[in-house]
């Protein structure tokens, strides 16, 4: 019996020999943070398991999914123990340098919006999506990294981006570097593609068949040919020198930007699914918008169209034609208007009492002698400065804020039920008096170059309050008072 009980008592002792000899002699030693804001970060987050206010190597072994950002912190040294670590975002911190070199599991990096101006990712094979935009790269190696599926490196200091290597691309944000080219001949499986505010002078898209999203506006294109992309569900090309655009194979395309280019024809025939088209600033001279039924966002201002026809256009909520040719302009038909800008052309009327929906109405500088806004309950806003009115009726408009209807001929303005007015400017009119003593949330008043003002009814004197500005420039007879006449 003697000899069992020396025979286990020496077994006992072996295998507490072997665990000691097995046990991870750092596995208690703690990491060291040079910067007390990270170390504090991880201790509120309870990556501190034993309470003792410092991070053990076993315990940032433990962690796989990481988020230090917005936490002031400069500098992550220590984040190499974090040897299993999956995810990982310090980003809007303050960071110089991220050395993740040890992170080698990484799948997921976001260190965006820091100082960074050198990263090394080629330890990094797993990673899939890097977010490291908005820092100070001039360069960026992603060779190694052939996992990776989604890039953001937009607001950096790149001229240069090789890309071939990571063929499982599939959304790329290069916007705001300085690219002069962008090669994704590779990248067939693309579907998102962000590179505007940069230098091209080209772009081939013709090997991303599956891209449904193109965002190059702000760059030096000339030409963009889109024949092969039949997936695409949004293209934004505006600010560039594009002076011809075919989307006739883009049959799925629901928004379009193709605003400040050079172009003379749009063609948007094929185009049956488009919710959303601003072609601003460009030589237009027609708009064939019969096929666009769906449409619900039109911006065609500063072109040359003399005529718009958007009678098929019954879902519209937004229309911006300003600065074109139009003498006339039929919104009738359209219940979900409300905004409408039309301001400088030559429309001489504009019918918008079917409008009901409408909330805002620019149509200053036009020739309209007459608007009748009576059934639009719901304007906020209204613009008719430099028209040709002699009337304006707004007392039913009881939620308008901003009343702008200087320079027309108007002898007579009732504001007295327009209780939340911020801001009213009835100057060069000639109106010989204004009754305002029930706009007490007037923040703005423009009564300049008003020679036939006199008197001004005000809720309380001396006027103006603290905290309204009011504009009587070249009004030589106009004063304030509380004993009204009128």
């Amino acid at each position: 019996m003697k000899a069992i009980f020396q025979v286990l008592a020496l077994s006992l002792a072996l295998i507490l020999l072997f665990t000691q000899c097995n046990k991870d002699p750092e596995a208690d030693d703690p990491v060291y943070f040079s910067d007390d804001a990270f170390l504090i970060t991880l201790i509120e987050q309870g990556i501190d398991a034993n309470g003792d206010s410092l991070i053990q190597m076993s315990e940032a072994r433990e962690i796989t999914y990481l988020d230090i950002s917005r936490k002031r912190i400069s500098d992550i040294s220590g984040i190499e123990a974090f040897v299993n670590l999956e995810f990982l975002d310090c980003g809007y911190n303050q960071i110089s340098t991220l050395d993740v070199s040890k992170n080698t599991a990484l799948s997921g990096l976001g260190c965006r919006n820091n100082r960074i101006s050198d990263l090394n990712l080629s330890a990094n094979t797993a990673l899939s999506s890097l977010f490291c935009n908005e820092n100070q790269l001039d360069t960026l190696d992603l060779s190694k990294n052939t996992a990776l599926t989604s890039l953001y490196c937009a607001g950096n200091q790149l001229t240069t981006l090789d890309l071939s290597k990571n063929t499982g691309l599939e959304q790329l944000d290069c916007r705001l570097n300085k690219f002069t080219t962008l090669d994704l001949s590779k990248n067939i499986l693309l579907r998102e593609l962000v590179c505007s505010g940069n230098k091209l002078n080209a772009l081939d898209l013709t090997a991303n068949m599956y891209l449904e999203l193109v965002s190059c506006y702000g760059n030096h294109l000339s030409a963009l040919e889109l024949t092969n992309n039949t997936a695409l569900e949004a293209l934004w090309c505006s600010d560039n020198q594009i002076t011809l655009l075919d989307l006739s194979d883009n049959t799925r395309l629901e928004d379009l930007d193709c605003g400040d280019n050079l172009l003379t024809t749009l063609d948007l025939s094929k185009n049956t699914l488009l919710i959303s088209l601003s072609c601003n600033d460009n030589e237009l001279t027609a708009l064939d918008l019969s096929k666009n039924t769906h449409l619900e966002q039109l911006y065609c201002g500063w072109n040359q169209i003399s005529s718009l026809d958007i009678s098929n256009n019954t879902a519209l909520e937004q229309l911006i034609c300003a600065n074109n040719q139009l003498s006339s302009l039929d919104v009738s038909n359209k219940p979900n208007l409300f905004s409408l800008g039309c301001w400088n052309n030559l429309i001489n009327s504009l019918d918008i009492s079917g409008n009901t929906a409408l909330e805002e109405l620019f149509c200053l500088n036009n020739q309209i002698a007459n608007l009748d806004v009576s059934n639009n309950l719901s304007l906020v806003n209204l613009n008719c400065e430099r028209n040709r009115l002699t009337t304006l009726d707004v007392t039913a408009l009881t939620e308008l804020n901003v009343l702008q209807c200087s320079l027309n001929s108007l002898s007579l303005l009732d504001v007295s039920e327009n209780l939340e007015l911020n801001i009213l400017d009835c100057s060069g009119t000639q109106l010989t008096s204004l009754n305002i003593s029930n706009n007490i949330q007037l923040e703005d008043l423009g009564i300049r170059g008003m020679t036939t003002l006199s008197e001004v009814c005000v809720w309380a004197m001396p006027f103006p309050p603290q905290g309204l500005v009011v504009d009587l420039t070249d009004s030589p007879n106009a004063y304030f008072t509380t004993e009204c006449s009128l």
